[in-house]
């Protein structure tokens, strides 16, 4: 399939838009410099494909459900999964968060 029409994709405003590249895998996210972040994609290299060859393959994530919690708006619902962007996406993470905690410092 093709990674032209991501679930997360939304129309490119160059004054606005911000990916990162990252060394590590050649990841890019991307975001809107006035939105939450919504969705990640990079290359996964994994068997999880019929044919059960290694190789690298489209791997993603959605967040949504943003709450505030203590000064902090977070993503409160997460799925993620292989073939992301195409047909063939199965999520095999699906998380709702229940509980959020910071780590309390030393005075």
């Amino acid at each position: 399939g093709s990674l032209t029409n991501l679930p997360c994709q939304s129309k490119p405003s160059p004054k606005r838009d911000i990916k990162v590249k990252s060394t590590l895998n050649n990841q890019i996210l991307s975001h809107r410099s006035n939105e939450a972040f919504r969705c990640g994609l990079f290359k996964r290299w994994t068997n999880a494909n019929p044919e059960g060859a290694y190789r690298l393959q489209p791997f993603g994530a959605e967040v949504s459900d943003y709450r505030e919690v203590e000064g902090y708006r977070l993503p409160f619902h997460v799925e993620a999964g292989n073939m992301f962007g195409t047909d063939e996406y199965f999520p095999f993470f699906i998380a709702d968060i229940t509980d959020i905690r910071f780590p309390v410092g030393q005075a």
